[in-house]
Formats: C-alpha cells, sequence, structure tokens
C-alpha cells in the first residue's frame, strides 16, 4: 500500500510545479503582448510621423505656391506702377507746385505699402 503522506506530497509537489509553469506562461505571455503593444505603437508613430511629414511638405509647397504667385503678382504690378508713371510725368510736369508735391507723396505711400506687402508675405511664406 501506498503511504497517503508521500500521494499528499508528490499531489502538492505536482500542485507547485503546475502553478510555477503556470505563472511562467502568464510572465511569457505578458511580455509577448508587451511586445506586440510596443511593436504597434512604434508602427503607429511612424504613420504619424510620416503624416507629421506629409503636412509639412504639403503645406511647404503650398507657402512656395503662394510666394510664386506673389512673385508673379508683384512683377505685373511693377510693371503696371512704372506705364503709370511714364504716363503721368508729361502731366505732373505741367501741374501747379503744390499738386505735384501731392503726387510725389501718393507716389512715396504707394511703395511703402508695396514694401510692407512685400515683408509681409515674404515673412508669412516662408
Amino acid at each position: 500500500m501506498t503511504d497517503p503522506r508521500k500521494e499528499w506530497n508528490r499531489a502538492a509537489q505536482d500542485l507547485g510545479r503546475a502553478a510555477r509553469e503556470a505563472v511562467y506562461t502568464m510572465v511569457g505571455l505578458g511580455v509577448l503582448g508587451f511586445q506586440k503593444a510596443q511593436v504597434a505603437r512604434r508602427e503607429v508613430r511612424g504613420q504619424l510621423e510620416h503624416g507629421c511629414e506629409g503636412a509639412e511638405r504639403a503645406g511647404g509647397e503650398a507657402r512656395t505656391q503662394v510666394a510664386k504667385a506673389f512673385e508673379d503678382l508683384d512683377k505685373t504690378v511693377s510693371h503696371l506702377i512704372e506705364r503709370l508713371d511714364e504716363s503721368l510725368a508729361p502731366v505732373s510736369d505741367r501741374l501747379p507746385p503744390q499738386a505735384r508735391v501731392v503726387v510725389r507723396q501718393a507716389q512715396g505711400v504707394r511703395d511703402q505699402v508695396r514694401r510692407h506687402v512685400r515683408e509681409y508675405v515674404r515673412h508669412h511664406a516662408a
């Protein structure tokens, strides 16, 4: 006949081994789950960084297009101003002195406004 104490000890040892293996399995599954979460986090982070780079690139392209369009517009305005000044030159020479001063002041204000607009656009398009 078998000794009940030995059977009891053997059962306790088997139960202890099973519990230890269950703990090891749970720890292993926890480590695997953590690693899987890390991989997913890295993938999401990469996608977000890629998306942000794309948005920055698109924003940069838009700023470049706006700056180019402004340069084209500024060239056209410059050409129109030159033509207007050429057209007004003979007339302004015949104006009374006070009127000539007003024309020069208006041209100065016009040039000053253009400089401010240029600086503003260059600053915000950069």
